[in-house]
């Protein structure tokens, strides 16, 4: 039997509705048993990746405390089950760990679900997260490179968190296969990003983000696309983005019945498959009403106008994105940010 791993992203478990959505909370419920079912039928995956954005915002609804134990009790079995597969394998180091770290990992005491952390893993507000309560917990690890040796073959496995700009992979005496699991925004020839006005400067570029790897799997950007080569002096590698599970706002992109996900074989770098998730469907999950109320909500500030022409905004922090304009008077920033404000707090409700 060969063995795989399974690189996910993007779960965006949330214990509340957003503004378009009407069954957020069911369906983080519906990802993780998902999930969890697709690792039970599939034996030969041994190692589970999750690349970023396991939650949406950091839970703080009191009147949901069950869903978010729901997950932690989710992130428990699926730890165990990876770790009955993993500890098969003596032939694995861990790059970026403590020695602490390390130890508990060997003993058992951490479960092998390796991720990165994604922009919605962090607070600025609350500092502490889920993620953060996952990894403290032992539920999950968050290091820097795992080296993993099957029969014959090494695979390396370079985590990179959003908005972690080095990369440091060691040099290997033998032969062996690199993926990069990255979350960040990537520009490429597909992008969706391009559409960002000044891209070029804000993004990382494919060819910046490739080197000394063979195949690089990225998250953050939610669109699937099929795996792209990418040439640099040193060679041909492979970018690929799989798409993501959870779905965040009613367009065209997650007008989906499923999410996705990445598999491939350890010795057979060349060999990419999506494996797809059943989730609520679409139709049942958005809720056409609140859309329809948003509108309405817009249309209350449609005169507001800075008078900077079209700005699309990535970033997932507002206030410093208005603060950025230039040529904007400081008052007219500061209502600016207390409509954005107005917008946030009434897509929470």
């Amino acid at each position: 039997m060969s063995f795989k791993h399974l690189t996910v992203g993007c779960l965006h478990l949330y214990d509340r509705e957003l503004r378009s959505t009407k069954k957020m909370v069911e369906n983080s419920r519906v990802i993780l048993d998902e999930l969890y079912k697709h690792l039970l039928e599939n034996e030969d995956i041994i190692l589970l990746n999750i690349n970023g954005d396991i939650q949406h915002k950091t839970p703080i609804d009191k009147h949901q405390r069950k869903e978010v134990a729901y997950w932690r009790k989710m992130f428990r079995q699926i730890g165990e089950l990876m770790q009955s597969r993993f500890k098969q394998f003596k032939g694995y180091s861990l790059a970026g760990a403590s020695d602490e770290l390390k130890k508990d990992f060997k003993d058992g005491k951490v479960y092998p679900i390796f991720t990165t952390k994604g922009n919605h893993d962090i607070d600025n507000d609350l500092g502490h997260t889920f993620f953060d309560d996952l990894e403290e917990e032992g539920l999950i690890i968050n290091v820097r490179g795992l080296l993993v040796r099957t029969e014959t073959e090494r695979t390396y496995f370079s985590y990179r968190d959003y908005d972690t700009k080095n990369r440091k992979i060691p040099n290997f005496k033998n032969k062996t296969n690199v993926i990069g699991i990255e979350h960040n925004n990537i520009l490429h020839d597909e992008s969706s990003l391009w559409n960002v006005p000044g891209a070029e400067d804000k993004f990382l570029k494919a060819e910046d983000v490739v080197p000394n790897t063979d195949v690089v799997i990225m998250h953050h950007v939610h669109e699937k696309v099929d795996p792209l080569y990418v040439e640099t002096a040193e060679k041909s590698h492979v970018l690929w983005q799989p798409g993501a599970i959870g779905r965040t706002s009613l367009i065209d992109e997650a007008k989906r019945d499923v999410g996705y996900g990445a598999v491939m074989e350890f010795n057979k770098i060349d060999r990419f498959k999506t494996v797809e998730f059943d989730l609520i469907p679409y139709m049942e999950y958005f809720t056409y009403k609140k859309m329809m109320d948003k509108k309405k909500y817009k249309n209350e500030f449609e005169n507001f106008d800075l008078k900077m022409g079209e700005y699309e905004r990535i970033s997932t922090n507002y206030v410093d994105d208005i603060n950025s304009f230039e040529d904007i008077e400081d008052d007219v920033k500061e209502y600016a940010i207390k409509v954005m404000d107005g917008i946030e707090s009434n897509r929470d409700k």
